[in-house]
């Protein structure tokens, strides 16, 4: 995980599966990927790679 910002972190898809403790909220930015069944407040914006 990499922090950008203090509250701001990216990590690749299978990172996100099982996220850290210090994580509470799930943002996914596209369009191929779906996180199901997460315990945490998540949200979708699908962003196709072009």
């Amino acid at each position: 995980m990499d922090f950008i910002l203090e509250n701001l972190a990216i990590e690749n898809y299978e990172d996100a599966l099982e996220p850290t403790s210090d994580i509470i909220a799930l943002l996914c930015v596209t369009e191929e990927k779906d996180i199901y069944h997460t315990k945490y407040k998540y949200h979708k914006v699908p962003i196709v790679d072009i």
